[in-house]
This record gives C-alpha cells, structure tokens and sequence, in this order.
C-alpha cells in the first residue's frame, strides 16, 4: 500500500510538472518587452536590477545599503502670495540639489524644472544619488525678502544598494515633487469559459506491474469563448483594473478605473467602450477628463479549465496581459509591457484572482519605475489661448512665455485676425512645467491690462482680455 501510495503521489507530481512547464515560452516570469523609441541617457534598467528587484535579496537593508546624509537648500519666488506653489518649487530645487550632491555630478541649475529627466534616470536605476527620505529642517518667508521662500532640507541619498523598502518610499517621494502623476488604466478583460460539460479533465493512471504512468486528456468539445469587445456600464468593477490599480497604488501613484470615470460623469459611456475598444482619439479625450497624465491602454486575456490529475479537481487561470502607455499631454503612445502567467487552485476563484493578482505584480514592478521616465521622454503641452489681443501682442506674449525658466519652446498656432481676434499658443516644457499661475502673470505683465481666466486645467489655460 505504501509503494502504491508513493507510486500515485510521484506521478501526481509528474503530471503537475508537465502542466505547469510544458509551455516555456508562455508562462515564463517576468517576460517584458523593452520600451520602444528614443531613451534618455543612461536609461533601462540593467539586468542586476532586475534581478533584484522581482527576486528580491537576503541580504538585509544594513548589508546592502550604503547611506550618505546631505543638506540641501532650495528656494522659489512667491507668486500672488501663493505660498504653497512656492514650497513645492523650493522643496523640488533642494531635493534636485540632494541628488547632485549624493551622486557626484553637476546637474545645473539643480532645479527639476531644468533636469527632470537627469533626476528620473538616477530614480528610475536607483543608482547612486537616489534619495530614499528627507527631514524638512528649515523653511518660510526670507527675512529680507518678502517675495522669496526658502526650505533646507537633511536627505538620506543611497551611495550603493537599496532595500525593496527604500526603494518605494524614494519613489513615493519624487512622485510627489512631480505633482504625483495620474495613472489611468482602461483594460477590459476578454475571458474565456468553458460552457457548462465541456469542461476539459485530465486523468492519471498507474499501473503498479511495471509502473507505466498513462495520461488521458478528455478535449471532446471546445470550450466557449464569451470574447466580446467592451461593451459594460461600469456598473461592475473589473477585477483586472482593481488588481492594477492596487498594485500601482502600493507604490504610491493615484490610479483612475472605468468605474471612477462613469461614476464621477467625466465620460458618456459610448466614448468610455469606444475608448476601452482601442480608438486612441477617444481615449485620449477620456484621459484628459480625468486629468491623467499616462493612461495604460489594451487588454486582459483570460482562460480557466479544470484538470484531474489523479481524480483531484484543481482549476487553472492562464492570463496574458498587453498595454500601451499613452501619454496624454502630448498624445504619444509607447509600447510598455506583455506578460503572461498561470496559477491553479482547488477554488476557481481562487485561482482566477491569484492569477490577475500576479500579471499586476509584474507590471506595476517594471512600470512603476519607467514611468517618470516615459513621462519625461518628450515635451510637455500646454494650450494656452488668449482673447482680446492683436498680432503685436501675441509676439510680445511669445517672446515673454519664451524666456521663462522651465519652457523649451512656444508655439503660435492661431493667430488673430480682424474677425477673429484671439490667439492660441503651444507651450513646450518639462514634465514639471511651469504653473497657469505664472503664464497668466507673465501675459499680464505682459498685455498691460486686466485678464480674466475663463477656462483652466492640467492640460490649457484661456484668458480673456478685459479692456
């Protein structure tokens, strides 16, 4: 009896090891295809990091991390006696000025504004200079400048290695200083169920004499494919998007699902599928209501079967995920990420959701880290349109938008006309641009005369001129 016992429990094994690694090439962990287009120097994550990040390290963060404290000061003029745009400015100037002083290399003017994308590569590497903390020491109103606020700041800058921790505090952090990015994720799930009876069971058998081990698959009738385009109210939340934004949020991003757009009314439910069903136009529109600033487009793929390897029941889920980045303030979109993974369980929910829980794992790892970097890959747009003004005007306006720290160039796209006297700009800057406040008062420094705001958000600024 003891034999016979360990006879079955060995071929259980086998036949669990078949299922499980017999299709490398789709269930390989932590398969992800590098993003496309023009990276920024130093960019990617090198394969040590990888390595480290999805199979961690025994080491402790004592062993492994090497800390250098800095002090750090940064500064910012106090616009309309806005005072928290001020801080936000001066804290971003010291936390920059931390980084240089923590890896060694002049990044400039050390403000953000300027070098995001210098800052972004050593975050996203968390190389040396990645600041996992800092203690507010010192901040207000300069005692003989009403109009300037100062901050000092004492960082922790990691000189090598950094613990899983670390990591996402510092990450934590810098989204902050960046105006915590939005993260919009519009993926629906496209499963697959078998139809009632024609669920697939596999069966083994051991025949004790000369211990031959027999593998009968039962696939008599084709599972059925409830595979449709997008077509839900929102009225449920799918258990794709929950999984992503939860796995996102773990590392401190603000996540919008499709439920959160149908229930705040910030889209028509048609433009909301259409977006969902892979018409960019119409999801950039969506993502622009919600104020996002990336939106993770594409689909969640899904199949449950039921096997019987030596009469147990167990259920398999098989999900492979695609997404696309999109990014909203430009409409560029990059190809960010493709996995595949497979989880079992006596419970098919169970092994449904351990399934979807691991595919968002996956992602949030590899893209958590990339996304300030894809988010300063390319200028950011800002519209800004003016009413009231002639041609003169308009270059002056220009000329004045131009010279601003923080913008790379503007553009005239409208210009007035005798019938039509508004312009309307494109301004180009960084991923941290420069506030609607101070484009509205460098144009009303500029005009001369009274202007009201008649239109605002993340992405345009409309005035009109009063006289």
């Amino acid at each position: 009896m003891i034999c016979k016992h360990n006879m079955i429990t060995s071929a259980l094994c086998l036949f669990l090891g078949c299922v499980f690694f017999c299709d490398v090439g789709i269930c390989k962990a932590g398969s992800v295809d590098p993003i496309t287009g023009n990276k920024a120097a130093g960019g990617g994550v090198s394969s040590r990091l990888k390595n480290e990040t999805q199979a961690g390290s025994a080491r402790s963060a004592t062993d492994r991390t090497r800390i250098k404290s800095v002090f750090a000061e940064g500064w910012a003029t106090i616009q309309k006696g806005n005072i928290d745009s001020a801080r936000t400015k001066a804290l971003q100037m010291a936390y920059a000025e931390a980084v240089s002083r923590g890896c060694g290399v002049d990044i400039g003017s050390l403000m953000i504004v300027r070098n995001v994308k210098h800052v972004s590569d050593i975050v996203m590497a968390r190389s040396r200079g990645f600041v996992r903390a800092y203690t507010v020491v010192g901040e207000g109103v300069a005692p003989n400048d009403a109009t300037r606020y100062e901050i000092r700041i004492d960082a922790e800058v990691i000189e090598d290695g950094t613990s899983a921790q670390d990591e996402k505090e510092g990450l934590r952090l810098y989204l902050a200083l960046l105006g915590d990015p939005v993260v919009l994720i519009m993926l629906p799930e496209k499963t697959e169920t078998p139809a009632a009876g024609s669920v697939s069971h596999s069966n083994v058998d051991v025949q004790s004499s000369d211990t031959r081990i027999t593998v009968n698959i039962d696939k008599s009738q084709p599972a059925k494919s409830s595979e449709q385009p997008f077509s839900d109210q929102g009225s449920t939340l799918r258990g794709t998007e929950a999984a992503l934004a939860q796995a996102f949020s773990a590392y401190g991003y603000q996540v919008i699902t499709s439920d959160d757009l149908l229930a705040g009314g910030l889209v028509a439910p048609q433009v909301l599928m259409d977006a969902k069903n892979g018409v960019t136009a119409q999801a950039l529109k969506v993502a622009k209501a919600a104020n996002a600033d990336i939106a993770l487009l594409g689909n969640m793929r899904l199949s449950t079967r039921s096997v019987k390897p030596a009469g147990v029941e167990l259920f398999m889920t098989t999900a492979e995920a695609s997404a696309k980045a999109l990014i909203v303030s430009n409409g560029k979109t990059i190809q960010a990420f493709h996995q595949s993974n497979r989880a079992s369980s006596p419970d098919a929910l169970a092994a449904y959701s351990d399934c979807l829980d691991r595919v968002a794992a996956e992602m949030a790892n590899v893209l958590a880290w990339k996304i300030p970097q894809i988010l300063n890959q390319d200028s950011r747009r800002t519209r800004l349109v003016l009413h009231g003004i002639d041609v003169e005007r308009a270059y002056a306006v220009k000329r004045s938008i131009g010279d601003m720290t923080g913008v790379e160039m503007v553009q005239i796209s409208k210009m007035p006309t005798p019938d039509q006297t508004y312009s309307e700009f494109m301004v180009f800057t960084g991923f941290v641009k420069i506030s609607n406040g101070d484009i509205f008062d460098i144009c009303l420094k500029t005009i001369g005369t009274p202007l009201t705001i008649i239109n605002e958000n993340k992405y345009e600024i409309e005035l009109k001129n009063n006289t």
